[in-house]
């Protein structure tokens, strides 16, 4: 089903979209929160609920393995642009 079929239909049910109302300032430090941890708002909203319902999260193992390939990779990419300026 296409978007302009769902809109026409009335029907907003999309899978994996979360919809809601929330003042800008609160959405504002959600994605804050979410870029200091590393991972998208919904990863941090699912971590959140998988917390409150007492189900350990499985996307930081994830994200930490991630944020440390990135890191590495920085690194390369810093110590190659160094050595291009001093050559």
């Amino acid at each position: 089903m296409t978007y302009s079929k769902q809109r026409k239909n009335g029907s907003t049910d999309r899978e994996g979209q979360i919809n809601f109302r929330y003042d800008k300032d609160k959405k504002k430090r959600l994605y804050a929160m979410a870029e200091e941890e590393g991972i998208s708002v919904s990863q941090l909203l699912a971590t959140w609920c998988d917390e409150y319902i007492g189900e350990k999260p499985k996307s930081r193992v994830d994200s930490e393995a991630r944020l440390a390939r990135l890191e590495e990779m920085m690194q390369t990419a810093l110590e190659k642009l160094e050595g291009k300026s001093a050559a």
